[in-house]
């Protein structure tokens, strides 16, 4: 009977010592945010509001849309055709999302839930782009900004990851001299699981006028399950 009670006793604590290293040894598994759900029949609306450099801010008439039409294969990799509304393009074209970047066909990165070091994006364009005498109307480069933003829109409240443009703006006079250089920003806040949920964007003259900028917030949007 004492052996039967010290074998049993034996063959209980292996068991538990298993069980214990299984317990230990297997990794957690995190499920990552997606910040840009892609399906086709997703989209996304927007309202406008203009913001003058003391942050009073004022309705703009304008609405926007973003939706995704359908999705192809690139290189086996699946992309996602996203369209907007006639107003405004933030977001034309075919975009994946590898490993937490959301990228562009053409190998743009547009936001990265990973990568908070670098910069992820570099971009410039020119006035008059096909004249000989071409001026540079911007540069922008972007990084990710670490630290959560709460956003408020017209639809809710989010803590959001930011995408920081530091952009840099230059105005010339008639014979193509630089008369004035204007540095600001224009971020993308983007929430998980809902999308882009308010970005800003600058029009060239009233930047120089008035320093205003305008916001695009998110009003409505549409996910599939």
């Amino acid at each position: 009977m004492k052996k039967q009670f010290i074998l049993c006793f034996v063959a209980t604590a292996i068991l538990l010592s298993f069980n214990s290293c299984k317990t230990e040894d297997e990794p957690s598994i995190e499920t990552q945010p997606v910040y840009l759900p892609m399906s086709v029949g997703n989209y996304w609306i927007y309202q406008h509001f203009i913001v003058d450099s003391l942050g009073n801010e004022t309705l703009y008439n304008i609405y926007d849309s973003v939706y995704i039409v359908k999705d192809s294969i690139i290189n086996n990799n699946r992309y996602y055709e996203f369209d907007n509304s006639i107003r405004f393009n933030k977001f034309k074209g075919l975009y994946r999302d590898s490993l937490g970047y959301l990228v562009k066909s053409t190998g743009e990165i547009l936001f990265s839930a990973t990568n908070f070091t670098d910069t992820i994006h570099y971009d410039y364009v020119y006035n008059h782009e096909y004249r000989p005498n071409r001026l540079l109307f911007y540069v922008l480069k972007t990084k990710m900004n670490p630290e959560k933003q709460v956003v408020n829109t017209p639809l809710s409240e989010y803590n959001t990851l930011m995408v920081n443009g530091f952009v840099t703006f230059y105005y010339y006079d008639n014979l193509g001299n630089i008369i004035e250089t204007i540095y600001t920003n224009e971020n993308v806040h983007y929430a998980p699981n809902i999308g882009l949920i308010k970005d800003t964007y600058h029009y060239y003259t009233e930047l120089k006028r008035n320093k205003s900028k305008v916001e695009r917030r998110l009003i409505r949007y549409k996910l599939k399950e």
